[in-house]
């Protein structure tokens, strides 16, 4: 009688304990670059038009900022983020300067403090005040990863399914 029951309780415990053990999203390693060209930045490569980085909490970017076309000197400044070792410009917050010909790779994981829309720019070739720059500007979207599924109403379908079959069972015994 007990090891007609095992099955359909073996299955009911694993359909409710399983997704306590589901997995988070995983982060990912993000590589970008951005091209200083003709005085505006530009997102994967100098003929883009896009000067958007999006990113996840939790994702390392690492992006490379390149000055490789202008022959003019330009500045990464992003002020929302800290400043990066290396990066051979002032003040507490990202700020690199680019002379021409150079290149810089920033690496940086993103939290939870990051959530939001950013602005980043060129000093000498933007103007306005933070966060509503304009000229030579860009912006990278960091957001919240949406958390994992949790069970739902299919849930509550699956047991019920395994209850028919349990009854079932137990009714076609008693016939016999």
């Amino acid at each position: 009688m007990m090891m007609r029951w095992a099955l359909p309780a073996v299955l009911l415990t694993a359909l409710l304990v399983g997704p306590l053990f589901a997995a988070p999203a995983a982060a990912a390693d993000v590589n970008v670059t951005l091209v200083a060209s003709g005085f505006t930045w530009h997102v994967g490569s100098a003929g883009s038009s896009n000067t958007q980085i999006a990113v996840n909490v939790g994702d390392t970017i690492h992006l490379t900022i390149e000055n490789l076309v202008d022959n003019a000197m330009h500045t990464f400044t992003a002020p929302h983020f800290p400043a990066a070792t290396g990066q051979v410009g002032p003040g507490p917050n990202l700020n690199v300067n680019l002379s021409a010909g150079a290149t810089f790779v920033w690496n940086y994981t993103f939290v939870a403090a990051d959530a939001g829309t950013w602005q980043y720019y060129c000093i000498p070739h933007s103007s306005g005040t933070y966060p509503n720059r304009a000229g030579m500007v860009g912006t990278i979207v960091v957001t919240t990863p949406a958390p994992p599924r949790t069970p739902g109403f299919e849930i509550v379908l699956v047991i019920g399914a395994v209850a028919v079959v349990a009854v079932a069972m137990r009714v076609s015994r008693r016939k016999e």
